[in-house]
């Protein structure tokens, strides 16, 4: 799969807990790898949708939010 789209979903998964931890993964990541970061967060509203389906409740809000985050296509 997207070295990418990993990142992001142990992003996803830090945010709640240790959002400053969250950045500084994904920082320290896109510095030490071949993606920036924004390659990172351009798959969030994908794995966020993902994640709905595993039916976390206290999450559900804020992974819809983020899942309505994709660019409308023209």
């Amino acid at each position: 799969g997207s070295p990418a789209a990993d990142v992001c979903r142990t992003y996803l998964l830090l945010r709640r807990a240790l959002p400053s931890i969250a950045e500084a993964y994904v920082v320290t990541y896109a510095k030490a790898g071949r993606i920036s970061s924004e390659q990172v967060f351009a798959w969030l509203p994908v794995i966020a949708a993902a994640r709905l389906a595993e039916d976390v409740p206290e999450e559900k809000e804020d992974l819809l939010h983020l899942a309505a985050l994709a660019p409308a296509k023209p």
